[in-house]
């Protein structure tokens, strides 16, 4: 079993509460449609980060889910809407394989 998570920070003067809604958007047309449990948090302290993260059997399904995403124009229309809030160069990718 393995966690996949995807961290971004908040452009300063974005707004936290706009980029969590778009966050919570996109989680949750990606659960409807690829059939994930995707689920979002946000740092307490700190920076304003906002995480996607999911568990996932087999680490197959982050190429394939990539594959079929890449041609989702609706899919690619919220991570546009996201792009808004998100500091460049601060997207951040992350696998855990979960021992216990």
């Amino acid at each position: 079993m393995f966690r996949y998570t995807r961290t971004v920070t908040i452009e300063h003067g974005a707004g936290i509460a706009p980029a969590l809604q778009t966050a919570l958007e996109l989680a949750a047309y990606v659960n409807k449609t690829y059939g994930f449990q995707i689920s979002v948090g946000t740092e307490l302290f700190g920076a304003t980060r906002v995480y996607w993260y999911n568990d996932i059997d087999s680490l197959d399904a982050v190429p394939q889910f990539a594959f079929k995403a890449a041609a989702d124009k609706i899919y690619i229309g919220l991570l546009e809407k996201m792009k808004a809030y998100v500091l460049k160069g601060s997207v951040q990718d992350q696998v855990v394989q979960l021992i216990g």
